[in-house]
């Protein structure tokens, strides 16, 4: 049972992990397809090249452990925002760290031990498949609701609530923005799973 367990923790780990950076990756263009679309880059100003150029600021401090100090060429920051993307980059130092052991055992067992641990039971991988689903029909599909709910139980404060005027950057990573980004999440687990089973009914 306890093997099970860590077998359960593991690709559960791993699936999220997966969907966090693959997610980190697509976000670029999925900004490029809002802004296209909702034109927000006007409300700040700049070229679509120069929004990306800025976003890209933003995510390089956010996900380089070495990066301390945020700084885009065009949009200002708040003490408060400041505050905000640096609790945003413990929580990326955080999955960085996680990914770094994950890759560590993934390494170890499947590699030179050549044991599987990513295979799962049948009703395990159903169970972890189905998690994340019940979650969106518990928030009745409103985004909003469970945006803030995310917020509040990973922040100790209330930062994250930007004001347009003093952060311009939140005027371009809109709630139709975050919302692409946690669908993107949402499949990019999902297939994790479908995966596992595909490879168990073969």
């Amino acid at each position: 049972m306890k093997n099970k367990l860590s077998i359960v923790i593991y690709n559960f780990v791993a699936a999220i992990l997966l969907s966090l950076w693959g997610t980190i990756l697509l976000s670029w263009p999925i900004l490029l397809v809002m802004m296209i679309a909702q034109r927000t880059n006007k409300l700040i100003h700049l070229s679509l090249f120069g929004a990306l150029k800025n976003y890209s600021q933003l995510m390089s401090y956010l996900i380089n452990p070495v990066s301390d100090k945020l700084q885009m060429s065009d949009l200002q920051s708040s003490l408060s925002g400041l505050i905000h993307f640096k609790d945003c980059k413990n929580l990326f130092s955080i999955a960085l760290l996680l990914g770094c052991i994950w890759l560590f055992i993934f390494l170890y067992f499947e590699i030179w031990k050549k044991k599987k641990i990513v295979s799962l039971p049948h009703s395990y991988t159903i169970c972890l498949l189905l998690l994340p689903l019940v979650v969106v029909l518990l928030s009745m599909g409103n985004f909003t609701n469970l945006f803030i709910l995310f917020h509040r139980a990973m922040f100790t404060n209330n930062n994250w609530l930007f004001n347009p005027d003093t952060d311009p950057i939140i005027l371009i990573l809109t709630e139709e923005f975050f919302a692409a980004c946690s669908a993107t999440f949402l499949l990019i687990y999902e297939l994790y799973f479908v995966r596992l089973l595909i490879k168990k009914g073969r």
